[in-house]
């Protein structure tokens, strides 16, 4: 089976518009995923 595309170059070529975003506009990026995922509660993990 032949490989049809590299799935390491894609993920680091998204990495890096993803932080190119973040690194110009870093309060509306954070205000973005507040509004996005801000209603979602941290899961507690407890280690006994």
């Amino acid at each position: 089976m032949e490989k049809r595309f590299d799935s390491v170059k894609l993920m680091r070529e998204i990495r890096l518009k993803l932080s190119e975003k973040y690194l110009k506009a870093r309060e509306t990026e954070l205000q973005e995923l507040k509004e996005k995922y801000g209603h979602l509660k941290k899961k507690k993990v407890s280690f006994k």
